[in-house]
């Protein structure tokens, strides 16, 4: 398992849709896999989500030995589990400036706003980068097909099956 962890905003979709679309890769996202886990609704009110059904899918997509999964949320447990299982962590990397400016851009466009949910994830990813530290850092200030060349060479170097 290879997973991939980044801010909202940072290009997660855009990546597992290129990968997916492009290399026929078994892609997950997070939010997908959270619909999945409750019969295809997204849960509501957030504190059920993240209490009940988040950590029953962190758990199942932990132990899995195939596929890329795609995240904004991660715990240290977690990171230990996948690489209990021959996985590897990857740390989509974009800097707050940019992550605020895409986050304008997706305001503009739909009317969604995460900047509340970054700045949470920024001080996530630190901690994180402390507690268990991650095997790969990608820069997602390149092109997605540059980032998923990067993102194969990673694969391909782990022999991690996808």
């Amino acid at each position: 398992m290879l997973v991939i962890y980044g801010a909202p905003a940072v290009g997660k979709t855009t990546l597992a849709t290129y990968l997916h679309n492009t290399f026929n890769l078994t892609v997950m996202e997070l939010d997908d896999e959270i619909k999945r886990e409750n019969n295809g609704v997204w849960p509501e009110p957030a504190e059920y989500r993240n209490r009940e059904i988040t950590p029953k899918v962190l758990k199942r997509v932990a132990m899995l030995d195939k596929g890329i999964f795609l995240t904004s949320g991660l715990n240290a447990a977690f990171v230990q589990t996948v690489r209990n299982n021959n996985g590897k962590v990857v740390l989509l990397h974009l800097s707050e400036e940019h992550l605020r400016a895409r986050n304008s851009k997706r305001n503009r466009e739909t009317g969604h706003d995460v900047y509340d949910q970054i700045q949470q994830n920024l001080k996530d990813q630190a901690r994180l980068k402390t507690e268990v530290g991650f095997d790969y850092v990608i820069d997602a200030n390149q092109t997605t097909e540059e980032i998923a060349a990067k993102v194969l060479n990673i694969v391909k170097m782990s022999k991690i099956y996808v």
